[in-house]
């Protein structure tokens, strides 16, 4: 009988496409970064990331050259009880499931927005972060003489 050899070598730039495309589509599903609501308002963008569990201490925001940089990194080294005390030796973590390292993500603003605007707040797990647009930018009336 005669056995027929293939080589998967060949395979590997295809399968490489397919796997990029699947990653193409799933977006922010993708691990390690902040899944992101982007809103543009009349007068400023709204940016809402998803960081549940996080703190305001884990989490860093950073703009440069037109990029808002966010990214959130936990790492628990000690096991704690349910209230945030530190378990003591009548304790052991018995399974852990909740996500541990760093996520982050990089959207680049529009050129007209002033990096000196932007406010930031953490509320119920999500991370709100306001960019203002320029005044000159708002429309305006125009009375017609």
């Amino acid at each position: 009988m005669l056995q027929v050899t293939r080589n998967q070598p060949v395979l590997a730039p295809m399968r490489e496409m397919f796997n990029s495309l699947a990653d193409g589509l799933a977006g922010s599903t993708l691990p390690g970064t902040l899944p992101v609501d982007i809103v543009e308002h009349t007068d400023h963008y709204e940016i809402r990331a998803s960081v549940p569990g996080f703190t305001r201490d884990q989490i860093n925001i950073e703009i440069e050259n037109g990029v808002l940089d966010m990214s959130a990194i936990r790492t628990d080294t000690e096991l704690t009880d349910v209230d945030g005390e530190t378990c003591g030796m009548e304790c052991c973590m018995l399974r852990s499931e909740r996500y541990n390292g760093s996520r982050g993500r990089q959207i680049r603003l529009p050129s007209e927005v002033d990096d000196q605007t932007v406010a930031a707040k953490l509320e119920n797990g999500v991370l709100t972060i306001t960019v203002a647009k320029p005044a000159e930018n708002a429309p305006r009336r125009i009375t017609i003489a």
